[in-house]
Order: structure tokens, then C-alpha cells, then sequence
């Protein structure tokens, strides 16, 4: 579940200079109790009353019809592959920092690469794909953890200040609040999967509780303990900012 909301801090470094620094630690701290427990609740409360298979296509037929849920259905299979996309240009957007001469060709190959081996991974089953997102997001969150207890043991500064850019107008506040909406959405897609969940009416919920307050730690104490650091100028801020 982890994964289908996030992977970890990564990603959210280009809305710093946009919202500045207090508006998006203030946003990461709100955003969720706003916007992702609500939605969390409902899945949690849906999830108990029809564990089915297809989650939230299989509520939408209940509520709407067939039409409806057809409609779901593939609205959100387009979606997936807008949203999927982002996540191979990242990892290698990430990786560019350790490798800073890889060519645009090496860069492409990656990307073939990384999405191959994710979906090879899907097609081994349920099981698997579930123990290699246990390890992946242990892969994923350390470094953030490494970082965060470094940037902490170093000099710090207020990481809110200042609140937010100068001159800053409501489109700009707009778009930061577009990324963080982003980065704590997704909490309906493990819904498809609950008719192969074991006790799917008490698992279900208990790993939504579970992982919003550890995910809204996995984007607040790195990207604060980084602010603190003073490392790099926040309008300096942009995605791959995250190793330094």
C-alpha cells in the first residue's frame, strides 16, 4: 500500500521553491488530514462492507450500474499509464546524481530497463510482487533515513523560513498543492486486489492507518532535516535534490 500512495520522499523537491519553505512543510503536515485521511476512511469503510475483487470498480457497478463502472475502469487504466510513466523519469532522474555523465541513449535504456523488470515482477504473481515491495520499500526509505539523521547531526537553520517566495501569486500555490495532492494520492488502487487478501475487511483498513502517518513521516522529516541542514538554498531546490 505504501507504494501505491508513494515511494518515499522523492519527487516533491520542485515544490519548495515554488511554495516555499514553510507553505510546503505546513501543506505536508495538512495535506493528509485533509485530504488523505478522508479519502482513506472512505476506502477503509468500503473495503470492510464489500471486500470483492476490483474494489472501486466493483462499488461503482453497485452504486451506478455497469456503464459507470466500465467508465472507472478505463479511466483509470488510462491513467496508470500517464501516472506510471513519471516513475522510470525519476528513477533516473535520481540516478543522474551518482552518475552525472550518463548519456541520453544510457538514459533511455535504463528506463527499458526498469520497466521491464518491474513488470516481469507483476507477472510472477501477488505474492512476490507484495515481498519485493516489502524489500523495495526498505531500499527506498533508507536513504531518506540516512539522510535525515545526517542533515540533523550537521548545523542547522529554521527549515520554515521563509514561509514563502516572495511575490507569490495564487497559481503558484495552485501547482505546489497539485504535487503534494499527488504525492498523497493512490490510496484506492489496492482496492483491486482485496479479493485476494486474507481477512480483507480488518487488513485492509489496519494498512491504510498504518501507512499514513508513516508516509507523511517519509515526506516531512527528510525534506525538514534537509531545510535544517542549510546545505543548499531552498529556491535552489529541484528534483534530485534529495542525495545532497
Amino acid at each position: 500500500m505504501f507504494f501505491n500512495v508513494s515511494g518515499g520522499p522523492y519527487g516533491i523537491e520542485d515544490a519548495i521553491p515554488t511554495l516555499g519553505p514553510g507553505v510546503t512543510l505546513a501543506l505536508l503536515v495538512l495535506t493528509p488530514i485533509f485530504w488523505s485521511l478522508p479519502v482513506a476512511l472512505a476506502m477503509a469503510e468500503l473495503a470492510s462492507a464489500m471486500p470483492d475483487e476490483g474494489g472501486y470498480v466493483t462499488w461503482t457497478r453497485r452504486a451506478f450500474g455497469p456503464y459507470c463502472a466500465f467508465l472507472v475502469g478505463w479511466w483509470s487504466w488510462i491513467d496508470s499509464f500517464v501516472d506510471v510513466a513519471v516513475y522510470p523519469a525519476l528513477f533516473v532522474e535520481y540516478l543522474r546524481f551518482w552518475i552525472p555523465e550518463m548519456t541520453g541513449v544510457e538514459r533511455w535504456l535504463l528506463v527499458v530497463v526498469f520497466i521491464v523488470a518491474l513488470t516481469g515482477l507483476n507477472l510472477c504473481g501477488v505474492r512476490p510482487t507484495g515481498h519485493a515491495a516489502v524489500a523495495l520499500a526498505v531500499v527506498s526509505i533508507a536513504p531518506a533515513g540516512a539522510l535525515t539523521v545526517a542533515a540533523l547531526m550537521g548545523p542547522r537553520v529554521a527549515p520554515w523560513t521563509p514561509m514563502a517566495p516572495a511575490g507569490q501569486g495564487l497559481e503558484a500555490l495552485g501547482l505546489g498543492l497539485a504535487v503534494l495532492m499527488w504525492n498523497y494520492s493512490g490510496w484506492d488502487t489496492p482496492s483491486t486486489i482485496l479479493g485476494e487478501t486474507r481477512a480483507p475487511e480488518r487488513a485492509f483498513p489496519l494498512a491504510m492507518f498504518l501507512v499514513l502517518p508513516v508516509l507523511t513521516a517519509a515526506y516531512l522529516l527528510p525534506i525538514g532535516a534537509a531545510l535544517a541542514s542549510g546545505a543548499l538554498p531552498w529556491n535552489e531546490w529541484t528534483t534530485g535534490t534529495l542525495p545532497v
